[in-house]
């Protein structure tokens, strides 16, 4: 209320709040909604921070780890095909292969970003999901590198095998499949790897369309409490816990598998 009217409403509210006070409730209500948050942690201390900021970072965790998992998956595929593509006797399909590797592994990955979010619903008249758009721009772009992984491992299997299983009556078919591809398989795991660590650290490059990824999660942070070397600190850390914990499972993957 205005200084100086509604004295009658005025007085009414103080004997409220008085009578609240004695009875203890005024407390309670204090200690339900602020006093165990306030009392139990010191913002402005570094443990502080970290307890406050690791909700909202920990959401930008769980989106990065989504989005690059499900861009990964899609990449595996486009990488195999477009690596089979390399490889093949037809001319017109290694060009459409070498074409796809060239635009997208030749672009900066950013270029991609803007496209699919602000270009690509220029052109189709309707907006695009920020999870599609960051879902294709990461596919497309590990998928270019993935079908390189792919062609090189294979043309890295000594071609003897293949004429050893061929001199063994094995079609062109059978041969890839159950002599040379197990073979390049293993040549190409370690450089797979190596991809989807990259593609994890890429997707922080989607906060540049608004994508709510872990370092957009800690610029929203740091923009309202302006700490930002210790917020980018806890986010280095989490992120190399990240990385180093998908890096083991991988490897543990590979080990079972290619043993």
């Amino acid at each position: 209320m205005n200084k100086g009217k509604n004295t009658e409403l005025l007085e009414q509210f103080n004997v409220g709040l008085a009578e609240l006070k004695d009875s203890g409730r005024y407390q309670e209500i204090v200690d339900e909604f602020l006093a165990s948050d306030d009392q139990a942690v010191d913002r402005s201390t570094f443990w502080g921070l970290v307890v406050t900021a690791m909700p909202a970072l920990l959401t930008g965790l769980k989106n990065t780890l989504i989005v690059t998992a499900v861009a990964f998956v899609i990449a595996m595929v486009l990488g195999l095909v477009f690596g089979f593509l390399k490889i093949s006797r037809n001319r017109f399909l290694r060009a459409i292969s070498t074409a796809f590797v060239s635009v997208f592994r030749g672009t900066p990955i950013l270029v991609w970003a803007f496209f699919f979010y602000f270009g690509l619903p220029q052109l189709i008249g309707t907006p695009v999901n920020i999870w599609v758009a960051g879902v294709l721009t990461l596919a497309l772009n590990g998928a270019a590198y993935i079908a390189e992984i792919v062609r090189g491992g294979v043309q890295s299997v000594d071609p003897g095998q293949m004429e050893a299983a061929r001199s063994l009556g094995l079609g062109h078919g059978k041969s890839m499949q159950k002599v040379v591809l197990p073979q390049a398989f293993k040549i190409m795991t370690p450089s797979l790897i190596n991809q989807l660590v990259i593609m994890l650290k890429d997707s922080s490059l989607l906060l540049a369309i608004g994508f709510a990824e872990l370092l957009y999660q800690a610029q929203q942070i740091y923009a309202s409490n302006f700490r930002v070397t210790e917020v980018l600190l806890i986010v280095a850390v989490i992120y190399f816990v990240a990385i180093t914990l998908l890096t083991q499972l991988a490897n543990f993957a590979d080990r079972k598998i290619n043993k």
